[in-house]
């Protein structure tokens, strides 16, 4: 079963097997995990966390370019 004549570099071993299985295993957790905060920004959060420009502390008049 472990025989190293047909496998790639880095696969001889067992335990060289399962530790590039755990390293695909938290490349693919993080990448997921920062898809998710980003779509959560993106799609997720409530709309009062938006500041409105009434409610802004900065004296200067808010500019409103959607005109």
């Amino acid at each position: 079963m472990d025989d190293p004549s047909n496998v790639p570099p880095g696969w001889e071993s067992r335990r060289e097997r399962r530790l590039w299985l755990i390293a695909y295993i938290v490349i693919v957790v993080v990448i997921g995990l920062g898809a998710a905060r980003q779509l959560y920004k993106l799609y997720g959060a409530p709309a009062s966390d938006v500041p409105d420009a009434q409610t802004t502390t900065d004296p200067r008049p808010a500019i409103d370019h959607a005109r």
